[in-house]
């Protein structure tokens, strides 16, 4: 009913902070609101939910350097690390770009324990630009290079980078 000046009280009051900052964007008041968006974002990375804060800062305060550190961190710490891997690659709209954060991001923080997770994130890559399948394809088979003597079903995986040759099917198969 437009009291935006109650309705900021009762949301304070139940601790609601992400509709008291909305309010206070309603109401034209950006260093309030942004005041109440940074606890929400505080209490989302207490509770290491990193691609709900980056939301907060992509959306609502506009930031989108910060939502990225925050979705890098979230990989980093391995806090729902897929999730926010995949976000941070989706938020980088150049595909030059998105193909220098991928190699940056696999030669900077892809060691032993995450790079299956790793794996699984580029093959979502691979899929959404034609120009990051070379990019994708090359650290793919690195990966499995890698892990192949220790766990011979990761060879599976290069069939999703290769869905176009049918001996390779074949060939995974034989491998296992």
């Amino acid at each position: 009913g437009r009291a935006y000046s109650q309705g900021i009280e009762l949301y304070k009051e139940f601790n609601k902070y992400e509709k008291v900052g909305d309010l206070y964007l309603i109401l034209k008041n950006k260093k309030e609101a942004d005041t109440y968006f940074y606890k929400v974002i505080e209490s989302y990375t207490n509770h290491f939910q990193y691609v709900k804060a980056s939301l907060v800062y992509r959306n609502k305060i506009q930031d989108g350097k910060q939502a990225q550190d925050l979705l890098l961190k979230g990989w980093k710490e391995n806090r729902d690390g897929a999730n926010c891997l995949n976000n941070y690659f989706a938020n980088i709209k150049s595909v030059e770009k998105a193909s220098e954060a991928i190699t940056a991001v696999y030669n900077d923080t892809v060691a032993e324990i995450n790079s299956e997770l790793f794996l699984q994130v580029i093959k979502h890559e691979f899929n959404r630009h034609e120009q990051l399948e070379e990019v994708t394809k090359n650290i793919a088979y690195e990966i499995v290079a890698d892990k192949i003597d220790k766990k011979p079903e990761i060879a599976s995986e290069l069939i999703h980078f290769n869905q176009k040759n049918k001996s390779m099917v074949k060939d995974v198969m034989r491998y296992k």
